[in-house]
């Protein structure tokens, strides 16, 4: 229970800062992106540039598993 807990904890951490980072950047977020389907429907898909599109698909799943693999890391270290 502790190790899905510290998982879960570094997905929801690195979420935020990756949310944070994106923001300062420019570089649309997952929240951005439900908010431009929801209001613009499939034409708001045409509004996203590259970067975006690297961002949402390639780089935040990454650091989200990279979050995985330091919450199983956190734990093992607890463990000993």
């Amino acid at each position: 229970m502790l190790k899905l807990y510290l998982v879960g904890l570094m997905i929801l951490l690195v979420a935020i800062l990756a949310n944070i980072i994106s923001g300062a950047l420019g570089i649309t977020s997952w929240y951005d992106f439900s908010r431009l389907i929801y209001t613009e429907g499939s034409k708001g898909l045409r509004k996203l540039s590259i970067a975006d599109w690297g961002w949402l698909l390639l780089l935040y799943p990454f650091l989200l598993g990279l979050a995985t693999k330091l919450g199983e890391y956190l734990f093992l270290l607890l463990k000993k």
